[in-house]
């Protein structure tokens, strides 16, 4: 929904016009996409730091110079003071006064804040992008390129640009503007089971459940229930009466709906058991051109993620959403526990970190790939006396979460605001006091679900389309192919690794693009295909080439956004004398 950065310079004395009102309006044409219409930026400048909100949105709390984007839980009142106790929930918090700017991270950093540090200037934001514009130069992380390609994402502790670093979860960022130096303190990912026995650690978990969704607090006039049929947005309605009197919306292909165990099917029909408001949104593929879905996308999401799937209806969804008034939505993205994990090799694959090479049919391509410096972070080896099950639960904490969920919260953010309640601190804590066998595939949380759940089924099937069919087609064939085959590629990939890329397209083939009235792929088909990923069976661990080729054309999409990003600010200060541009601004300080 809203993009905010903060700038603060060494000393802005011969520099007050550094962040304008034209820089905001600029970055809000850049930074929203172009299916939604956004607000006016707002821009406070006080005790010598600069303040930009881009699209504000009314969920925003603000006090000075300092801002939560997100949702605080039972807040101190002053929580926007540099120094402050860090609140409950799950939010990106900006707090600065005339001695020190703070940077705070919920405990899983399910919203990424970025934020750059130099001799003499010092800026943090939700945006990477926004960051890259004032620093008025763009110098690629040769890495993020590598794990984009091996995993789909820019991997751990990673950026676009190699000045740029992401803020880890429960973490505070100090700066001390007299010294003008950094202090980052983080609470360590540690599992330590309480003793006691399972009705005791049942009790306590309920305890904190109930506790945080009492402490929501949402206007349910103007917030929505994403239901699916699953576990995790069951048990948001299950534990909070308020919620159920919220509008429920529930996504999927037409086809979905005919299918009795998919979340299409289910979620409607909870929806009905309870009586709330439901709408059903088709996210079949989009008749607009396929390059213009592709924009959209990386605008929304800055190529964090590849996971374009659930948004090749054009994010239409989301565009309707935001303008019916929709201020967010409640999800019930979770870490109570993950699947059972037969062997290591498969936590490194679960979670996006095999490198690449990990890949068997990329080895012939090591001495090209080589050179891109991919390494896996130590911390995210397994831990000495470290159980498979608690490696699983730390990787979700350490790097599922802050890199994938996070990525694709902004996709969303972009339209609307999100709300976590299961991601709150005090359900996160008691979740690592369980031993491991009440973890393992969310066994207590399932088993405190079920025995609240009226007679209602489960879905076993997700209802969007498959990745696999998005790939299969000819116009995403031929986009990737037009971006791969071409000098641009070729000065970043050496001839070989396009070569490998441009025949596995070709061997792809590529069928015409079906209509959104045809039947999609079979749903039990995808999750099969999903359940193999997840780790349940052995997978096998050759790179498909046409994914490959993707993320390569996603790596070369954002570099040329990035370098766009990088000279407009130079542009806009020497035309900033010349004929207005659109939209107005609001000011505060």
């Amino acid at each position: 929904m809203s993009k905010a950065v903060l700038i603060c310079l060494r000393s802005d004395i011969s520099r007050p016009d550094f962040c304008r009102e034209e820089d905001l309006i600029a970055l809000s044409e850049r930074l929203i996409p172009d299916n939604i219409q956004p607000r006016p930026p707002r821009l406070i400048r006080r005790d010598g730091v600069f303040l930009g909100i881009v699209n504000p949105h009314p969920t925003i709390t603000i006090r000075g110079a300092s801002l939560c984007l997100g949702q605080m839980i039972d807040p101190a009142s002053d929580w926007w003071h540099p120094g402050a106790d860090v609140p409950d929930g799950t939010y990106a918090i900006f707090r600065s006064d005339d001695r020190a700017v703070e940077l705070v991270s919920d405990i899983l950093a399910t919203r990424t804040i970025w934020y750059v540090f130099q001799k003499d200037f010092f800026a943090a934001s939700t945006s990477q992008r926004a960051l890259v514009y004032f620093l008025r130069g763009f110098q690629p992380r040769p890495e993020t390129t590598a794990w984009m390609l091996s995993s789909g994402t820019l991997g751990p502790d990673l950026s676009w640009d190699e000045r740029i670093r992401g803020l880890p979860g429960d973490s505070r960022l100090v700066l001390d503007r007299a010294g003008w130096s950094l202090d980052l303190s983080k609470i360590p990912v540690e599992f330590q089971p309480d003793p006691g026995g399972d009705e005791r650690h049942a009790a306590n978990l309920r305890q904190a459940l109930e506790d945080t969704m009492r402490a929501i607090d949402l206007d349910v006039s103007n917030w929505v229930l994403p239901l699916s049929g699953g576990y995790d947005s069951r048990a948001l309605l299950l534990l909070s009466r308020k919620l159920r009197n919220m509008k429920a919306v529930t996504w999927g292909t037409r086809a979905a709906l005919k299918d009795r165990d998919s979340d299409a099917w289910v979620g409607t029909r909870v929806a009905r058991y309870f009586g709330m408001r439901h709408e059903y949104f088709e996210v079949d593929l989009s008749e607009e051109p396929l390059d213009k879905i592709v924009h959209r996308f990386l605008a929304a999401g800055e190529g964090r993620i590849d996971h374009i799937t659930a948004y090749m209806d054009g994010f239409n969804l989301w565009k309707n959403l935001s303008e019916s008034g929709c201020r967010g939505i409640v999800r019930g993205d979770e870490a109570f526990g993950c699947k059972p994990v037969q062997e290591a090799a498969l936590i490194y694959q679960r979670f996006g970190l095999f490198i690449l090479d990990d890949f068997p049919n990329l080895r012939p391509l090591r001495p090209s790939l080589a050179e891109m410096g991919q390494t896996r972070p130590a911390r995210l080896d397994r831990r000495s006396g470290e159980s498979l099950t608690t490696w699983a639960d730390r990787m979700n904490a350490e790097v599922e979460i802050p890199v994938n969920f996070a990525a694709l919260n902004d996709l969303k953010l972009s339209f609307v605001e999100i709300a976590n309640p299961f991601l709150a601190r005090r359900i996160v804590q008691a979740v690592r006091r369980l031993p491991d066998h009440l973890r393992k595939g969310k066994s207590l949380f399932r088993s405190i679900i079920e025995d609240l759940n009226p007679d209602l089924p489960f879905a076993k099937y997700r209802a969007i389309p498959w990745f696999g069919e998005v790939m299969r087609s000819r116009d995403f064939i031929d986009m990737v192919r037009n971006e791969i085959d071409s000098s641009e590629a070729r000065r970043l990939f050496r001839e070989d690794v396009v070569n490998f890329m441009l025949s596995g397209l070709s061997a792809a083939g590529g069928k015409k693009r079906r209509g959104p009235a045809r039947r999609r792929a079979p749903l039990r088909l995808n999750y099969l295909f999903k359940r193999k990923i997840l780790g349940r069976v052995p997978v096998d661990t050759r790179m498909n080439p046409v994914v490959f080729a993707f993320r390569a054309f996603i790596v070369l999409k954002m570099r040329k956004k990035l370098m766009e990003d990088s000279v407009a600010y130079a542009k806009i200060h020497k035309d900033s004398a010349s004929a207005s541009r659109p939209g107005r601004i609001s000011r505060t300080g």
